[in-house]
């Protein structure tokens, strides 16, 4: 059995050589410098909520992530925040992967055999959609240092 480590560099290998690089170097799916959404879907059939990045314009005659992720698994987005470039969403839903693994303990959800990105869901029951939401926001706009307070006018 390969440990974690050896499975990411054999993906790694798979990846360079197809010519494709790897994620923030792949001249594939998001756009890193470029315009990006976080999105928000949810899915009835197996009380699931998922986070997700995406290109803010996909290529023409092609169908949006979200759009693809609805029509073969049967995903209904909640919410969509965009951002400048997808290096921003990619943090943003690190973080929010982030707190559901790490903060909350919560497991993926689906499995790949369910949907695409299964390893960003996690059940209904455990985040509503709403804290999900809640969830990118927060990463989005994370709280500054405390402000000590101003002195008073003399």
């Amino acid at each position: 059995m390969r440990d974690l480590w050896s499975r990411g560099l054999t993906h790694v290998r798979q990846r360079a050589r197809r010519d494709r690089g790897c994620r923030p170097c792949g001249s594939y799916g998001l756009d890193w410098d470029g315009p990006a959404i976080v999105y928000v879907l949810t899915q009835a059939a197996h009380l699931a909520v998922k986070v997700g990045i995406a290109k803010a314009r996909p290529t023409p005659g092609t169908p949006s992530r979200v759009d693809l992720l609805s029509r073969r698994f049967g995903w209904v987005p909640y919410a969509r925040l965009p951002v400048p470039t997808g290096r921003e969403a990619y943090r943003i839903e690190r973080a929010v992967l982030r707190v559901w693994r790490e903060d909350l303990r919560l497991p993926p959800h689906l499995g790949p055999q369910q949907t695409e990105g299964h390893t960003e869901t996690v059940s209904l029951d455990a985040v509503s959609e709403e804290q999900a939401w809640q969830h990118v926001l927060t990463a989005a706009h994370p709280p500054g240092p405390p402000q000590a307070p101003s002195p008073a006018p003399v």
